[in-house]
């Protein structure tokens, strides 16, 4: 049977995106493995607030996509799944830069999996930390 990560891997490989939301933000998955997805982004003035800061919103995109993939990397193909809980704590502001989100699976079930991320800035500090749970539809 055919793995969700063997698809993964070719949109790495390729250098496509992996939904269209990574189109419209210029986010990119640079690295996968069963059960761990990195995506990178470059900071826009367009994702900034009225403070000069990242909008949370946006990092919370990286986090979701990032804990998603790698999520999905354990599945086959025909297993469909979603987010039913979503988590996300920001320790530092992000004014520019680039941002790397690390996603991980923790624990994965017959009907439930539990995700988390890392967002680190381009001095490799951690800007935010989030945590998921999946559940596998059959």
């Amino acid at each position: 049977m055919k793995t969700r990560l063997e698809e993964y891997k070719k949109i790495v490989e390729t250098h496509q995106r992996h939904a269209p939301i990574s189109e419209l933000i210029d986010m990119r998955m640079t690295a996968i493995e069963k059960g761990q997805a990195i995506f990178e982004l470059d900071v826009k003035n367009e994702f900034l607030n009225s403070i000069n800061t990242m909008q949370g919103g946006v990092i919370s995109i990286m986090a979701d996509a990032a804990m998603g993939i790698a999520f999905g990397s354990v599945l086959d193909t025909d297993t469909k799944f979603s987010t039913i809980e979503f988590k996300i704590n920001f320790f530092r502001p992000v004014t520019h830069g680039h941002l790397v989100a690390v996603g991980e699976v923790k624990y994965r079930g017959k009907k439930i999996g539990y995700t988390a991320c890392e967002i680190l800035n381009s001095e490799n500090k951690l800007i935010a930390n989030a945590v998921g749970t999946c559940i596998i539809l059959r």
